[in-house]
């Protein structure tokens, strides 16, 4: 008989097993068929995070951000790829997006990558 967590996660899976099945299985067979089929990885998204603009144009451009499949960060993380810098940007995230190498572009800029991608 299989623990509840193994249970669990051959469900989640989508695992082909009625409940009678899962009972008369042994934990390593359960894990066996875990193991055998991974999860489909989801590719990762840009991130990109926006500084320096009111709170309504930074609601409208995180809409569009995520409509245009980015995640939005609300710092600058180790995975940011894109910082939008607005007027007010301030210079601590400019700092260190710019010595992680991260991109900082424009209002401009980011309707362009929208576009880019939309076009796709």
């Amino acid at each position: 008989m299989v623990s509840e967590k193994v249970k669990r996660i051959l469900i989640s899976r989508g695992a082909p097993y009625t409940e009678a099945q899962m009972e008369s299985m042994t934990e390593a067979e359960a894990w066996s068929w875990v193991y055998s089929h991974p999860r489909p990885r989801t590719p990762k998204r840009h991130e990109i995070c926006f500084t320096g603009f009111r709170p309504d144009e930074k609601a409208e451009l995180t809409r569009l951000a995520e409509q245009s499949g980015f995640g939005v960060a609300k710092t600058v993380t180790k995975n940011l790829v894109y910082l939008c810098a607005g007027p007010n940007a301030g210079p601590a995230k400019l700092v260190k997006a710019q010595a992680q190498a991260t991109q900082v572009v424009s209002v401009d800029a980011f309707r362009a990558l929208c576009q880019q991608d939309a076009d796709d």
